[in-house]
């Protein structure tokens, strides 16, 4: 018997009202095959908790070999060229800093949440004597336990940001940035701290028995004999501080192979299989909102001929809605330094570029979030739930989600809807070198049909304008219970959405049901450049038109619009910046 799992409601009559008080499961598992009877019987195991043990390293230690040695879905790539610096951990107790390594080994990477300050990092004006060692005092319990795991796993090298990145060189933090898709994909294995919520904490200790404790029932065994049966109740797992921090997504889902060190076990995880150590049972999954790449972008024979993955159509579909999750998942995570919004997933960016179908049409461009095979529809993306004040400080064109801060419900591009035309999208980077990084500027150039209402941010609907009114339009006869003639999701809060004003509403989709596109903000600031006029020119047959710029504030819907009014709108140029 490999256990059971099983579940039930409690109900009962109280005062001729029924009570619910809910469901609960319940886990039978033998702790110890050695010594119980029952152990033959019931073969799963309570999970491991002493995550510094002799056994629970033997047992990493063979998960991946297995996984190097025999998943087909896995990587196999043991050696490869080190990054620019690593940490030495073959005597772990005087690790030292090895630059430039030549030849091909095997190292381990760190995935871990700061929390504080680091004193003893690397910088400019210590980085040679650490080249000589590191005083192992110094340096904080969560890096101490990762070169003590890298020694125990027989491996040489270990790369860790604070210590292989010069921390006070703006230059060198741009580079190895530029290289993290590398740093992490081309790991043999990585060490994911999940459970401290600082660098100090450490995650080498014991775990703590779960509560409540498990129940023991005896268990008569089909032999007679007598054993033991626990009763565990299975709870729901905290949330793991690592699954809180933005970088560390790319870090997890780039990496082939991950050791994961959780708040009540370790758990192992690649592309084949994902479990506790000695694959202990247990309902805690610390892994249910983390997205997965798929299998085959492991695999390096896919990058220079990517039809021969199976089905390119299917692969196109996966890594569209590989995508759409990714930018769920990460934008629910926090960063230290917002500015960071676009450069904490650049890797994960750069590796799905190398990856996406060429298809009929030339390699996708990468826009500030968006790719250019996926406009005009992934411009509808929403902000979903709470908003937040947009941000004081410039990260990219108001059409991106790059923009806002909150959790972002990407969209999809199905573009069979679409009654807009994009000309020009266009993102200007901070470093040319750097194409999924920080950029500096951008604009989308639209041909779309435009209207002007007046929305009421506080009750998130919008009106027909009453100077369009005037002019011999009318309301339709299906409007919302307050005249409302649609919604509005806004982006961000600020002085646009802080009271009732008129906006602009681009049209870019219709469906049997409603017409939806962009909310938008007259810029009187920024007029069309130079170049936004030749791009004009070039794709419109009449010169010296107008081109109003305007900027993105959300996204509205208007089932209550009159169609054939709205859908008549003359349309014209816009540029959005």
């Amino acid at each position: 018997m490999a256990g059971i799992l099983s579940g039930w409601y409690v109900e009962f009559e109280l005062n001729g009202r029924n009570l619910k008080l809910g469901r609960s499961y319940a886990e039978y598992t033998s702790n110890n095959t050695q010594e119980s009877p029952a152990g033959r019987y019931i073969t799963t195991r309570d999970v491991l908790r002493q995550v510094n043990s002799t056994t629970v390293f033997g047992l990493a230690g063979q998960y991946i070999s297995d996984c190097v040695n025999h998943h087909e879905n896995c990587t196999q790539r043991r050696a490869t060229l080190l990054p620019t610096r690593v940490i030495d951990c073959s005597n772990p107790a005087n690790p030292r800093l090895q630059i430039g390594v030549e030849g091909e080994h095997s190292y381990v990477t760190l995935s871990y949440v700061w929390g504080e300050d680091q004193p003893f990092k690397t910088t400019t004006k210590n980085i040679e004597k650490y080249t000589r060692g590191i005083d192992i005092s110094k340096v904080p319990q969560t890096i101490r336990d990762a070169i003590t795991v890298t020694h125990r796993l027989g491996l040489r090298f270990l790369w860790v940001d604070a210590y292989c990145i010069i921390q006070d060189s703006k230059e060198d933090k741009v580079e190895q940035i530029s290289h993290m898709r590398d740093i992490f994909h081309h790991a043999y294995v990585t060490i994911i701290a999940a459970c401290p919520s600082k660098v100090s904490d450490g995650f080498l200790h014991d775990r703590r028995p779960g509560f409540p404790a498990p129940s023991t029932l005896p268990f008569r065994t089909p032999d007679g004999a007598l054993g033991t049966m626990f009763l565990s109740h299975g709870t729901d797992l905290r949330p793991e501080p690592v699954n809180s921090r933005a970088w560390c997504l790319e870090e997890r889902v780039l990496s082939p192979r991950s050791l994961v060190y959780c708040s009540h076990t370790l758990q192992y995880e690649c592309q084949t299989e994902h479990m506790n150590i000695d694959r202990a049972a247990d309902p805690r999954d610390v892994r249910d909102d983390i997205v997965q790449l798929p299998s085959w972008v492991f695999h390096d024979r896919f990058l220079s001929s990517p039809f021969m993955v199976p089905g390119i159509e299917d692969a196109e579909r996966t890594l569209d809605k590989t995508w759409g999750k990714i930018i769920s998942c990460y934008t629910q995570r926090t960063l230290t330094k917002p500015g960071d919004r676009l450069i904490a997933v650049s890797g994960l960016v750069q590796k799905l570029h190398q990856h996406w179908p060429k298809g009929q049409e030339e390699t996708p461009v990468y826009h500030a979030g968006l790719w250019s095979h996926h406009l005009p529809g992934c411009l509808m993306w929403t902000v979903s739930r709470r908003k937040f004040p947009r941000p004081a400080t410039y990260r990219s064109p108001s059409w991106s989600w790059g923009a806002v801060d909150g959790e972002i419900q990407y969209a999809t591009r199905d573009v069979s809807n679409m009654i807009c035309e994009v000309h020009c999208c266009r993102t200007f980077l901070a470093r040319e070198e750097h194409p999924y990084g920080k950029v500096i500027g951008g604009m989308l150039i639209l041909r779309a049909m435009v209207r002007r209402a007046i929305w009421d941010p506080e009750n998130g609907n919008f009106f027909e304008l009453h100077e369009v009114l005037a002019a011999g339009e009318y309301h339709s006869e299906e409007q919302g219970d307050d005249g409302e003639i649609g919604y509005v999701t806004a982006d961000a809060l600020e002085p646009a959405s802080s009271s009732v004003g008129e906006v602009y509403l681009a049209i870019l989709m219709k469906t049997d049901m409603t017409v939806r596109g962009l909310v938008m903000e007259r810029d009187s600031t920024t007029g069309p450049s130079a170049n936004t006029v030749e791009i004009v020119e070039q794709k419109e047959t009449a010169f010296n038109l107008k081109i109003e710029t305007f900027r993105r504030l959300g996204t509205f819907t208007a089932p209550f619009c009159d169609r054939g009014i709205w859908l008549s709108t003359p349309s014209q140029v816009l540029q959005i910046i």
